[in-house]
C-alpha cells in the first residue's frame, strides 16, 4: 500500500511541474523568438541603409522591378516572413555585385541567415522539449489511473521511467534557455 502512495504522489508531481515548467518556458521561448525577428527586422533596415549608401536605391533597379519591389518590401519590413529570399536575390543581382560594398552586404546576409538558424534551432529544440513534456505528462496521468493495479516488482521501473522522460523534457528546454540567451547576447553585441 505504501508503494502505491509513492506512485500516486510522485507521478501527480511530474505532472503538475511539467505543466508548469512547459508553460513558463514557452513563454520565455516566445519571447526570444520575437527578440530574434525583431534582430533580424534591424539587419534587414541596416542592409537597405547600407545599399542606399552605395547609391543603389529602389530607383536605381528600373530594369528590374522586382528588385526595386524587394528593396522597398526590406525597407518598410514588419515582418521577418521571405526577408532573406530577397537579400539572396538582390545579392545575385549583377548590378549589385559590381558595387564595392558587395562584401559587406553579404556580411549582413550571414548575420541574417545565423539568426535565421538559431531561431530554428530554438524553435526544434522547444516543440522537442514540449512534446516528450506532454508525452510524460500522459503516462503520468494514466499510472495514476493505474496505480491500484501495478505490482511492487514494477514499481521502480515505472517511476525510473517517468523521471527519466519528465528530466529529459526539462534537460532539453534548460539547454534551449541557455542556448537562446547566450547567442541573443552575442547577436547584440555584433
Amino acid at each position: 500500500m505504501e508503494y502505491i502512495n509513492s506512485l500516486y504522489y510522485t507521478f501527480s508531481t511530474i505532472a503538475q511541474v511539467l505543466s508548469g515548467f512547459i508553460a513558463l518556458s514557452g513563454v520565455f521561448i516566445l519571447f526570444k523568438i520575437q527578440d530574434l525577428c525583431k534582430m533580424q527586422l534591424i539587419q534587414a533596415q541596416q542592409f537597405y541603409n547600407y545599399m542606399s549608401g552605395s547609391g543603389l536605391t529602389e530607383s536605381s533597379f528600373y530594369g528590374c522591378p522586382s528588385i526595386a519591389a524587394d528593396l522597398k518590401t526590406l525597407r518598410l519590413a514588419e515582418s521577418t516572413a521571405g526577408m532573406l529570399d530577397e537579400i539572396v536575390y538582390i545579392l545575385n543581382d549583377e548590378q549589385v555585385k559590381k558595387i564595392h560594398q558587395y562584401k559587406s552586404l553579404q556580411r549582413w546576409k550571414t548575420i541574417i541567415e545565423k539568426i535565421d538558424i538559431l531561431k530554428n534551432k530554438i524553435k526544434i529544440l522547444s516543440i522537442t522539449s514540449i512534446i516528450i513534456g506532454v508525452l510524460t505528462i500522459i503516462y503520468s496521468i494514466i499510472i495514476l489511473s493505474i496505480t491500484h493495479l501495478i505490482n511492487k516488482s514494477d514499481f521502480q521501473i515505472i517511476i525510473m521511467v517517468g523521471i527519466s522522460f519528465a528530466g529529459l523534457s526539462i534537460l532539453i528546454m534548460a539547454y534551449c534557455i541557455i542556448l537562446s540567451f547566450i547567442e541573443t547576447r552575442i547577436f547584440k553585441k555584433k
